[in-house]
């Protein structure tokens, strides 16, 4: 599992799938809440805000669904499509 998903919340899912009896999992400190607050409400949100400010066509989906990503992804590029045509 990447920083960046630990970020972003797949890391309880991840936890969930792959947590074993007996196995050792990390624990979160001050600190890392510190900084997930900060990337959730923070930095993700600078995110939206300059792609919403520059025009860019930013897709966020808040989904462990693989096929619900793909759906969407699929659904925003065919409203993107037809306003070209």
């Amino acid at each position: 599992m990447s920083y960046d998903e630990y970020l972003h919340g797949s890391c309880h899912q991840w936890v969930l799938d792959n947590f074993r009896p007996g196995d050792k999992i990390f624990v979160m400190t001050d600190y890392d809440y510190d900084i997930a607050v900060k990337v959730w409400s923070k930095s993700d949100v600078l995110k939206r805000e300059t792609a919403r400010k520059n025009n860019l066509n930013y897709l966020e989906v808040f989904s462990m669904d693989v096929n619900d990503v793909i759906k969407k992804f699929i659904n925003t590029i065919s409203i993107l499509k037809s306003s070209y045509e």
